[in-house]
């Protein structure tokens, strides 16, 4: 009895002692973190797949396939930033356009309700056989959105910075 008596008080006092032990001056403030983005995001996206069907063929050295899109408004096109990124058919990973391979680039351009993915070079048929079938996203981001934070040609920074849902959904 009186060995657990003992124990009771040694178990008693430990807690006692770790209680009180985290107790005295707080420590200065840490840092301030960075801002994250304000409020409610509000990217857009819009992915598409580069097919036959819909390709423009102006020579063997231009091809272009436009793409209407209603949520590209006048004020993003002025004010914000739009993006367009490939994956090719295996689905590897987003890469940035424009894209220069050899001495045929793959890049985009956009207006007001549509965007465009064209190939030009000397290679610019061939490409575009390759290419049939990739997936085109482009991503628009109002001007109250944009941030200098994070690089705008990493696609997995923007799904994360942007919390941007990463799932294809075709428009």
């Amino acid at each position: 009895m009186n060995m657990r008596k003992s124990i009771t008080i040694a178990i008693f006092a430990f807690f006692v002692f770790v209680t009180l032990g985290c107790e005295g001056d707080q420590g200065p403030v840490g840092p301030q973190g960075d801002q994250g983005p304000a409020g409610s995001v509000n990217i857009i996206t819009q992915s598409n797949v580069l097919s036959l069907n819909n390709l423009i063929v102006e020579d063997n050295d231009f091809v272009y396939w436009t793409f209407p899109w209603a949520a590209l408004t006048s004020d993003i096109y002025e004010n914000g930033i739009v993006l367009a990124f490939v994956r090719d058919v295996e689905g590897s990973e987003w890469v940035p356009l424009p894209l220069p391979i050899g001495t045929t680039t793959m890049s985009y351009g956009f207006r007001t309700g549509e965007y465009e993915v064209a190939v030009f070079g000397e290679d610019a048929d061939t490409l575009v056989l390759v290419m049939i079938g990739a997936t085109v996203r482009a991503v628009a981001i109002p001007p109250s959105q944009v941030s200098s934070r994070i690089d705008h040609n990493d696609y997995d920074a923007l799904v994360e910075y942007y919390q941007l849902n990463d799932v294809l959904g075709f428009e």
